[in-house]
């Protein structure tokens, strides 16, 4: 655990972004991790086994939405992620990995009861499979109950 002086969730996600970038240049991947700060202290716990189905992410999801109302300051995400422009988008029933023109990136997503951004950082892979970074896109939003870009999809601390 990390001591935290002030709870700044740009900051979090910038240097979540950051470990992460480093463990792509190091190790080929971005493990998943999820992160909670209370009372100025930073907690990251390894989240991979939830990722294996929709049983799994919807208990995450579950487990950040219970943090957030026992009192977590901010939370966070880091992983790996497809994206897809929306016209792009696969067949009914297939996943994003499955997508023309799907993109790789390492998704950092933070929240608080201020609002939440979301940082994403695009890569593709050389001819040796080794990661290459492309560009950085970010997200923002100082309502916490957004509906817009990623506002319902992991508010936790959305009330209703």
């Amino acid at each position: 655990m990390a001591y935290l002086p002030a709870v700044n969730i740009e900051q979090i996600a910038t240097r979540a972004l950051e470990l992460a970038k480093n463990d792509l240049a190091q190790h080929g991947r971005v493990p998943a991790v999820a992160l909670r700060i209370e009372d100025g202290v930073l907690d990251v716990q390894d989240v991979r086994e939830f990722f294996a189905d929709v049983a799994g992410k919807e208990t995450l999801a579950l487990i950040m939405r219970t943090s957030a109302l026992l009192g977590a300051d901010a939370l966070g995400l880091v992983t790996e992620a497809w994206w897809a422009a929306p016209d792009k988008a696969p067949a009914s029933g297939r996943g994003l990995e499955h997508a023309p023109g799907r993109r790789e990136c390492i998704q950092v997503n933070v929240q608080a009861k201020t609002g939440w951004v979301t940082l994403s950082q695009f890569f593709g892979r050389d001819p040796k499979g080794a990661p290459v970074l492309e560009e950085l896109e970010t997200h923002r939003s100082s309502d916490p109950a957004s509906t817009g870009w990623g506002g319902l999809m992991m508010n936790w601390y959305r009330v209703g």
